[in-house]
């Protein structure tokens, strides 16, 4: 070694001496160069033991970490990262160590070298394992626990289970119905909670629906009325109602709204659905056009004709069947036409809407409000839209009660001719067997 290698080590080591870790420095030939006092504190060797020796025949090190090591320290001196890695060190006293080293290239005497810095982990190792240890103890015992009361609390978990199941299907209702559904505070008049679908409607991002009361997009009523509709909601408990919408971009919606009072944590509040009704009302509105043609044409022509929505209401009907359906528009077809609580078999309304079918007809018996028997043909057709799609459908109903009424006639008097035939025959051959 010479006076200027000397020299710069032992500069080194007044360097290394700086730090409160054990530290060090391997040249490039695997040899340990330098070490601070810290090393030889904490490890109890000396300089005569490792010092100018390679780290690859340093006694203490066990072969899988002499491995470990070599493979690093040529990583560094090539300038590769590598990270903090652990070894296995045997200290003097035979006691087994955990070290974790950190490493970084740098120059000595000219030459590339390995700046080793190592930190002794066994403590932290050894408690890690307490842990693991201690954490395994406990499962065990909350598992001999959970055991001792699992029967206890089978029927409360049953009960959580099924209001959690419930709460999961309320909120996916909530969150993917097609409806706008909203709670609203009935002092401040903005919703607390609502759905993708209500801020939606009204072209509003979610931040900027939160900060709207409801009479700021509703165009019908005042701030004041709006308030006295909604105190008698409180009062009654619900309602129905349609308004007019006013959307972010000026838009005017028709709005069908549902209003029921409900009660969360002991305070009450509006839960509102709304529906976007605007398409149904234009299409209804055109409808009434066509159907104000449709009266001038159809008042006097002997037959019903009704037109009946996807829903089965009826939307309107000639005055030929108002005169014995007065007030029947807006109602079932099934309860108003023939009191029944559900859709008529053989419906040929329920054929076009569900079927797609462009005709259907069939007859219909029934009794008149006299108590006498009457027939009708029931004749249905779809109506569409310009793009082909059935928006309603058209039910013609023949009064068939009087050519019944000559079939049956017919058929009776058939019956009897034949009869008299018959006895006539009776009678004929009886005659002729006397002559005989």
């Amino acid at each position: 070694m010479t006076a200027k290698s000397s020299k710069s080590k032992g500069k080194v080591r007044i360097l290394l001496n700086l730090l409160s870790e054990a530290a060090g420095i391997v040249d490039r030939q695997g040899h340990i160069a330098v070490a601070n006092e810290e090393f030889w504190k904490i490890t109890g060797l000396t300089p005569k033991d490792i010092i100018g020796k390679l780290f690859m025949n340093v006694d203490c090190l066990t072969s899988e970490s002499k491995k470990i090591m070599l493979e690093n320290f040529k990583k560094r001196l090539k300038g590769d990262h590598v990270d903090p890695y652990e070894i296995y060190f045997t200290w003097p006293t035979g006691e087994e160590r955990v070290v974790e080293i950190k490493g970084k290239k740098v120059n000595l005497d000219g030459q590339p070298a390995d700046l080793f810095v190592f930190h002794d982990i066994t403590q932290r190792k050894e408690n890690e394992r307490k842990l693991q240890e201690y954490a395994e103890q406990m499962e065990a015992l909350v598992e001999e626990k959970v055991k001792d009361i699992k029967e206890a609390v089978a029927k409360r978990e049953q009960a959580e289970l099924k209001i959690r199941e419930a709460e999961k299907r309320y909120r996916a209702l909530f969150d993917q119905a097609p409806l706008g559904i909203l709670i609203i505070d009935p002092e401040t008049f903005k919703a607390v909670e609502f759905n993708d679908e209500a801020h939606r409607q009204l072209g509003y991002s979610r931040e900027e629906f939160a900060k709207l009361r409801v009479s700021d997009y509703e165009i019908i009523e005042t701030s004041a009325e709006t308030r006295e509709r909604m105190k008698g909601i409180l009062k009654e408990g619900r309602e129905e109602f349609e308004t007019k919408h006013r959307t972010k971009s000026g838009e005017i919606r028709d709005v069908r709204n549902a209003v029921q009072v409900i009660e969360l944590s002991g305070k009450k509040f509006f839960h509102l659905i709304t529906r976007d009704i605007t398409v149904r009302k234009k299409l209804e509105n055109e409808l009434k056009l066509e159907r104000d043609k449709l009266e001038a044409v159809t008042d006097n022509v002997g037959a019903g004709l009704a037109i009946i929505g996807k829903d089965y209401r009826i939307m309107w009907v000639n005055s030929y069947l108002k005169k014995y359906n007065p007030g029947c528009e807006g109602k079932q077809c099934y309860s108003t036409f023939n009191n029944l609580k559900t859709i008529c078999p053989d419906c040929g309304v329920r054929k076009v809407f569900e079927n797609g079918v462009s005709f259907d007809s069939h007859e219909y018996a029934f009794t008149g409000i006299d108590g006498n028997p009457m027939w009708a043909e029931l004749i249905v057709t779809p109506l569409k839209d310009e793009n082909g799609n059935i928006i309603a459908a058209l039910e013609l109903t023949v009064d068939i009660t009087e050519k019944k009424l000559l079939e049956n006639k017919l058929k009776m008097y058939s019956e009897k001719l034949e009869q008299l035939v018959a006895k006539r025959n009776r009678q004929l051959q009886l005659a002729q067997t006397k002559l005989v």
